[in-house]
């Protein structure tokens, strides 16, 4: 009985062990998770904020310029003395509020482009944490609690001013298209009406012509329309905001859904205690001697 219950506290201590192993191995891979999913939320982010960027700057920089250029042929005319048409659609104070309406539109393009500035530092800021932690894990350490709490933010900060710049690109940019272009097109076809011979600087630098004068060069008209955001360009963007958003849905379902089990193995040998041994060594030695000593009659007298 006393070594039953010995050998039962035995096994009971090895199965405690076995389960705090088992806990200690879930909650690595559970922490591993938690920085692997942000890190690679954030390259995503950092990626697509990166390509939409790059494609806003071309349109917002361009349009910036054809602002400026139309300003300094508008002030030219007005500098110049000459007189300006009477017609209520081309008026001086009309067409002053036209290169209103294209300056609002190009600030509305840097505002945004900043955001998407914004929005990469972030994610960013996520990807340095994680080598950070990655360094502190070979030397033994372990990240800080605010460190780790801004590493998961950040990502999720991130996603949530994506959907909102996507919300704002479609209700504002997608429907200032066509109200732009035709600005543009009446404030460009005025001035070039009143005073032709500033036109110069526009064409050379949009590399276009008003005249057909150069077959290498496009018309004017139809460069100044593609300065403005396209719906297919909006629509790009739209798509590079929600992507990143998708990845994270689908990463944190397939981790929740992950069915990839650590399989640990108890091996447990029955040993035999030496006091076992000695009795049954004993008991063959009194079995041996009986059987052996039994084939002799002993008789006195």
């Amino acid at each position: 009985m006393n070594i039953n219950a010995k050998r039962r506290e035995q096994l009971e201590h090895y199965i405690n062990l076995f389960k705090k192993i088992a806990e200690k191995r879930d909650l690595e891979n559970e922490k591993k998770w938690i920085f692997i999913i942000p890190a690679m939320v954030s390259v995503i982010l950092v990626v697509c904020q990166t390509i939409n960027a790059l494609f806003l700057i071309s349109y917002a920089y361009n349009i910036r310029q054809l602002s400026i250029e139309l300003d300094l042929y508008f002030n030219n005319i007005l500098n110049s003395n000459i007189t300006w048409p009477k017609e209520n659609n081309n008026s001086i104070s009309l067409t002053s509020e036209r290169l209103l309406e294209i300056d609002k539109y190009q600030e509305s393009l840097w505002q945004i482009f900043v955001s998407e500035i914004i929005k990469i530092v972030l994610p960013f800021i996520c990807l340095i944490t994680f080598a950070y932690e990655v360094a502190l894990n070979k030397n033994g350490k372990k990240i800080n609690f605010k460190i780790l709490a801004i590493y998961i933010l950040c990502p999720i900060l991130t996603l949530i001013l994506s959907l909102a710049q996507a919300c704002m690109l479609l209700v504002t940019l997608s429907k200032q298209i066509s109200p732009i272009r035709y600005i543009i097109n009446r404030v460009s076809t005025t001035l070039l009406s009143i005073y032709p011979q500033g036109r110069s600087n526009l064409e050379r630098f949009f590399k276009c012509e008003f005249y057909d004068t150069v077959d290498e060069l496009p018309p004017c008209s139809g460069v100044f329309h593609d300065q403005v955001l396209s719906t297919v360009g909006i629509n790009f963007m739209l798509a590079l905001h929600i992507f990143p958003f998708i990845c994270a849905i689908y990463l944190l379902i397939q981790h929740l859904k992950s069915k990839n089990v650590e399989h640990l193995f108890l091996h447990i040998e029955t040993i035999q205690s030496q006091k076992d041994t000695n009795i049954k060594n004993n008991n063959e030695i009194a079995n041996y001697l009986s059987k052996t000593l039994n084939s002799f009659e002993t008789k006195f007298g």
